[in-house]
This record gives C-alpha cells, sequence and structure tokens, in this order.
C-alpha cells in the first residue's frame, strides 16, 4: 500500500470518529431537548420508557468520547478516585 493511500485512510478513518462522537452528543441533546420542551408526551408510559432508554444508552456511548477528547477515565463511576485496586477500600487488619 501506498504511504499516501495510508495517510488517506487515517485521516478518514479519523474523521469518521469524529462525525460519530458528534452524532452521539448531538443525538443525546436533541433527546433530552424533545422530552423537556413536550414534543414527546412522555406522560404516555410507552413513550416515556423508550425516551428514557434511548437517552441512557446514548449517555452510555459518549463515555468513549469523553475519554478521548477529555481525558475523562471511563471506570471512575465504578471503582471510584483509586480504581479497583485501591489498598483504601479494605478495612480488614492484617497481623
Amino acid at each position: 500500500m501506498d504511504r499516501s493511500n495510508e495517510e488517506q485512510l487515517a485521516r478518514w478513518k479519523d474523521i469518521t470518529g469524529h462525525v460519530i462522537a458528534i452524532l452521539l452528543t448531538v443525538g443525546f441533546f436533541g433527546i433530552a431537548f424533545i422530552a423537556l420542551t413536550g414534543i414527546a408526551d412522555i406522560r404516555d408510559a410507552t413513550t416515556a420508557t423508550f425516551v428514557g432508554t434511548v437517552a441512557g444508552y446514548a449517555i452510555g456511548q459518549l463515555s468513549r468520547p469523553l475519554a478521548y477528547y477529555f481525558a475523562v477515565p471511563r471506570d471512575i463511576a465504578k471503582h471510584g478516585e483509586h480504581g479497583s485496586n485501591s489498598a483504601s477500600t479494605s478495612n480488614v487488619d492484617k497481623h
């Protein structure tokens, strides 16, 4: 494969990643806007469940773009500040 073709492929992959991150972000805020402004009638249980499920999925998918663009660790919410192997989480005295 030619060097310029490899660079062009890498550039397209980079652009595609940025576009997907933008679409996920705009989609999540679009769902929130539609739900909060009353465009979608969330008093109906089926609609509320659908909006909640899609919004939850969208916010879950935003963890990778946040980690990439803002260096936010993805596991901090699950394991706290020190991670899962922290010695400070154990209250057992070792003798």
